[in-house]
């Protein structure tokens, strides 16, 4: 009978783990769904709602399709077409959000940058999650009535550190060992690799 890979097994509890940890992390978006209902006589408010649970959905998509291959390195050092797709789709409902409902979108920009922590390579994810963080906070200190909204950039930068790990960025195992520590065959570069490193 196989034995089950203990390894494989708690990367794929964590990796649920960190899905339920985003869907509780959803729990932010509340103020953005009251004011959308508290506007739902205009349509206004039907398209931030709507935009919202949208973006919610594409948000838990992002940890769904994108820890497993975070954590495995495929997505350190290269920009994936599918991780794009979902960033643009993020980026897109939250520009929608946060027209249709003003200042109250803007904490939209914290999940779109903790999404790009998941989803691109480590320089791309802090320069976008910076440009977020800034943009945002230029829109809340200048748009007269959206001084509500002061202080997300400070926001925007700790979700995006504070949720590094959770991300799946840890350093991954390399080539196992033997059961006496020899290099795998084939390795002649006098140590074994850790696997690849975030950039």
């Amino acid at each position: 009978m196989a034995v089950p890979d203990p390894v494989a097994t708690y990367e794929r509890k964590f990796s649920l783990y960190a899905v339920i940890g985003a869907v509780v992390w959803l729990v932010f978006l509340a103020p953005v769904v009251r004011e959308g209902w508290r506007e739902r006589d205009a349509l206004v408010g039907w398209v931030g709602l709507v935009s919202t649970f949208a973006f919610a959905g594409a948000y838990i998509w992002s940890f769904v399709w994108g820890r497993p291959k975070r954590r495995s390195g495929e997505l350190w050092h290269r920009v994936d077409g599918t991780a794009s797709f979902i960033y643009v789709t993020l980026l897109a409902l939250a520009v929608v959000m946060t027209l249709s409902l003003h200042s109250t979108g803007l904490g939209s920009a914290v999940y779109v940058a903790v999404a790009g922590v998941m989803l691109f390579p480590v320089r791309l994810a802090v320069v976008l999650a910076i440009v977020l963080g800034g943009g945002a906070e230029f829109l809340a200190r200048t748009i007269p009535g959206w001084d509500g909204a002061n202080g997300i950039a400070l926001s925007v930068g700790l979700a995006t550190f504070g949720l590094w790990d959770l991300a799946g960025n840890a350093p991954q195992p390399g080539p196992r060992r033997g059961s006496r520590g020899e290099r795998p065959a084939g390795d002649r570069s006098g140590a074994v690799s850790d696997g690849p490193r975030p950039s």
